[in-house]
């Protein structure tokens, strides 16, 4: 989904309240290791020429820079989560499902499309913490509607933001049916099987 959509406090609630059956891809990064943080649970702590490297090999489904310092999901990370037995979670940028279309993982790609902006006032006025501007609130709804229109084709499912508890509940209630639902899935998946 797009900016402020809620797709972090989705994640989230997954994250916490499932977490025997979720888990985050922890991601890479180049930046130096901070006070209390862990390599491996934090970040995968690495230096610039082994990412740039992993980058030339295809390894990452995601990478960029900020603040000079070079972060990125990895499939190796992902694939970690998938061989310990739970769904892995990951947020990724619309052009970035490209790439992961390419690799060997099977992904059921969820979009948490944005409603109008009235819908999202009503949504977050209500919210602990920072608000969201109106001018925030409409770059969002043309950021999903954009992401929509050209990514579309990648979505296995759309979930309209309602408010964050139906959301929530949608989503959880998608995932659970993949457990006992039939799905199509492309040939060249079950080739790599």
């Amino acid at each position: 989904g797009a900016s402020n959509v809620g797709r972090q406090d989705l994640r989230q609630r997954l994250l916490d309240y499932e977490k025997h059956r979720f888990q985050a891809a922890v991601p890479h990064t180049t930046r130096p290791k901070q006070e209390g943080e862990l390599n491996g649970r934090d970040y995968y702590f690495v230096q610039k020429d082994v990412f740039v490297n992993d980058i030339q090999e295809f390894k990452f489904i995601e990478h960029g820079i900020y603040e000079k310092h070079y972060y990125g999901t990895s499939l190796d990370s992902i694939r970690h989560i998938i061989n310990s037995g739970k769904i892995c979670i990951i947020q990724l940028h619309a052009p970035s499902l490209i790439a992961l279309m390419k690799t060997d993982l099977l992904p059921f790609v969820i979009f948490i499309s944005a409603p109008n902006v009235e819908t999202m006032r009503d949504i977050f006025a209500n919210r602990e913490g920072r608000s969201l501007t109106e001018a925030e609130m409409r770059d969002t709804v043309e950021q999903s509607s954009k992401i929509e229109k050209e990514y579309a084709c990648y979505f296995d499912k759309t979930i309209q933001l309602t408010d964050l508890d139906k959301t929530y509940d949608e989503l959880l209630k998608t995932i659970n049916q993949l457990d006992t639902q039939a799905q199509w899935v492309p040939q060249v998946w079950l080739d790599r099987l």
